[in-house]
């Protein structure tokens, strides 16, 4: 009986060194958050899950000795930061800032240029302040609250974005959420959770279904019948609701990765472009 256990704990252990391998792979070939690969080290807590869905395929990761390695603390200074501490708190700069990337990210066949960071948890990929239709969302929560160690910061690199939520807080009174995103030129979304004081499934029921981890691309489409104009929920991928596998919590990753597929663009002349930026394949 020993002996079999043994053989059982040694395969175990040869399958979390290869499977800790291919890590740094699944972070969109740019190794850790400050672009230093982690030192591989096996980890008894370690799990990984992968989904496909129509665009992207998703990556959960849950490690605590790799996720360590991997918050950047963001510093913030006067022109990467929501300012939470205005008094007059109807100012746009309350809750939202524009950013200019120095890359084009590739998103939903669209080359993206500028963002709006949000103070409620996401990332608004559409500049139209009439409607948020079009976002990335790591934790979007409406109306989190803040204090004074409260901080929304980003840090833009030659290829990629990141962004840092920290201490923000809710009604609920369960404590505070410090979580991060990173986009790259790649295409690659990176959803990083510091702090998570409570289970998402049940924050989700308790906060009546306004939560949502994902991504969202809904646009307008003109209805040539009737000359209406209607929402047409072109994709949305949440991570948030009760039926997802993955237990969102401290120290968890989720990895969005690109799926070569050439529908997503206006025209073959675009997908061709994308294939020579972005290495995919038509199909």
């Amino acid at each position: 009986m020993r002996v079999v256990q043994r053989k059982f704990y040694r395969t175990l252990w040869i399958f979390l060194i290869s499977l800790l391998a291919i890590l740094p792979k699944a972070f969109c070939k740019t190794g850790n958050w400050r672009g230093t690969p982690p030192p591989i080290i096996p980890s008894s807590s370690v799990t990984l899950e992968r989904h496909f869905h129509d665009f992207y395929s998703s990556n959960f990761i849950t490690d605590k000795e790799l996720a360590k390695n991997m918050w950047l603390d963001i510093p913030a200074g006067d022109k990467n930061r929501i300012d939470l501490n205005r008094k007059d708190c109807s100012h746009p700069d309350c809750f939202s800032k524009v950013v200019l990337l120095p890359f084009d990210f590739p998103f939903y066949g669209h080359s993206i240029r500028e963002v709006v960071v949000m103070k409620d948890g996401y990332i608004n990929i559409t500049t139209d302040w009439t409607h948020s239709k079009v976002y990335i969302a790591p934790l979007k929560v409406p109306n989190f609250l803040t204090n004074e160690k409260s901080s929304v910061s980003w840090i833009v690199q030659e290829k990629s974005l990141i962004v840092q939520w920290e201490n923000l807080d809710t009604n609920l009174q369960v404590g505070t959420f410090s979580f991060q995103a990173k986009l790259t030129h790649e295409g690659c979304i990176i959803f990083f959770y510091k702090k998570n004081p409570i289970d998402i499934s049940l924050f989700t029921y308790l906060k009546r279904g306004h939560v949502h981890i994902g991504l969202k691309h809904l646009r307008d489409r003109f209805h040539e019948s009737n000359g209406v104009e209607e929402n047409w929920n072109y994709h949305d991928i949440n991570f948030s609701n009760h039926y997802s596998v993955f237990n969102f919590r401290t120290f968890s990753t989720l990895v969005l990765m690109l799926i070569n597929r050439c529908d997503v663009y206006e025209d073959e002349k675009h997908c061709m472009a994308a294939a020579n930026r972005l290495k995919i394949s038509k199909r």
